[in-house]
């Protein structure tokens, strides 16, 4: 009976710190989870502002009048130094352990492509106020290729949404709903190339017939929308790979 006793009290003993230990587990784990559920918060708060400045750059680019150009700049100005504020607070957080060590270098990543986003935005505003400014006669030629841009700055903001829309769903964890749309990210990227050397090859067209400088300029502006939709790619990848990584 002692023998008996004395190995239910042994099996007993056991269970329990099993199942302490399960416990404990699931608590850190839980903690993991919602510590990194927080950072996905914020970077959805980021990629908020870009698409705000978005808005504003597309309006920017469409209004004839400078004044309203200049204000639409400083807002965004204003969005640019919201989201390096919370850049600097994402990689803060994630350094000082709100996310597990193996995924810290990803985050970081994400924080930076995201962060340039919103960067290239900004330049890009500055850059179309100077032009409103400085280049106020616009040619025929000019003007048509002022349109294809606002055309190729809709088309990015959709890579944005989409950027969006796939950080929400991260919480979620939904992991075929992220693929599906990363394929969706993916595929406006290869058409935004399209509508990039479109817009080249117009640009070309007519070298002739407007100044050299703004032939550049042109050319420069296209390149770095087409950048934007790329980064949008990037960061759509590299959120795959955290959610592969969190899933296993």
């Amino acid at each position: 009976i002692e023998n008996t006793l004395e190995f239910t009290g042994k099996h007993y003993l056991n269970s329990v710190v099993m199942n302490i230990k399960i416990i404990d587990s699931m608590r850190r784990i839980l903690s993991i989870f919602e510590r990194e559920n927080r950072i996905f918060k914020l970077l959805i708060d980021h990629n908020n502002l870009s698409l705000q400045a978005m808005d504003k750059l597309i309006r920017l680019i469409d209004s004839r009048n400078v004044d309203e150009c200049i204000e639409y700049s400083k807002q965004i100005e204003t969005l640019e130094k919201d989201g390096d504020d919370i850049a600097y607070k994402l990689t803060r957080s994630i350094l000082e352990g709100a996310v597990t060590l193996t995924l810290q270098n990803n985050f970081v990543e994400l924080v930076n492509t995201l962060d340039n986003i919103l960067d290239k935005i900004h330049f890009l505003s500055k850059e179309f106020v100077r032009m409103k400014k400085y280049f106020l006669e616009e040619t025929i030629p000019l003007s048509s290729i002022s349109y294809e841009i606002y055309e190729n700055l809709l088309h990015s903001r959709r890579s944005i949404q989409s950027l969006n829309k796939i950080l929400r769903t991260a919480i979620e964890g939904d992991i075929n709903k992220i693929k599906e749309i990363r394929d969706e990210i993916e595929a406006l990227e290869e058409y935004g190339d399209e509508m990039k050397d479109k817009t080249m090859d117009h640009l070309y067209s007519v070298g002739k017939d407007i100044p050299s400088h703004l032939f550049s300029l042109f050319r420069s502006h296209i390149f770095e929308i087409d950048t934007i939709e790329d980064l949008c790619e990037d960061a759509a990848n590299q959120l795959t790979i955290i959610l592969r990584i969190l899933s296993e």
